[in-house]
């Protein structure tokens, strides 16, 4: 994803501890996150068992898959619970005017 930032969701379309599918064209699928109050943005799919990410859970500010409960830190996209190794992709975001966008990598 290049250029200018491209918005993704209404604001209120993501409720706090809350997870949502994102797809946008020509681009892997996102998952965006609502987490006291910050919005995070990270590859969708679980780099141990292929998952979808927004079918999981948000725990104390970690992303726990939905398949087998290992675990990714929102912030970093690091893998802090098992059986999880690698790390998600993790993307800018911000939320201005009730709009969530991504920014340009």
């Amino acid at each position: 994803m290049t250029g200018a930032p491209v918005a993704i969701l209404r604001s209120d379309e993501l409720g706090e501890g809350e997870l949502k599918k994102v797809v946008l064209p020509g681009h892997e699928p996102l998952v965006a996150a609502r987490w006291q109050g910050k919005v995070f943005v990270l590859e969708e799919t679980c780099t141990h068992g292929m998952a979808p990410l927004s079918e999981g859970a948000i725990e104390n500010g970690i992303l726990i898959c939905p398949f087998h409960g290992g675990g990714f830190d929102l912030a970093t996209g690091a893998a802090v619970e098992p059986p999880c190794r690698l790390p998600l992709k993790i993307y800018a975001a911000d939320e201005v005017g009730g709009v969530i966008s991504l920014h340009a990598e």
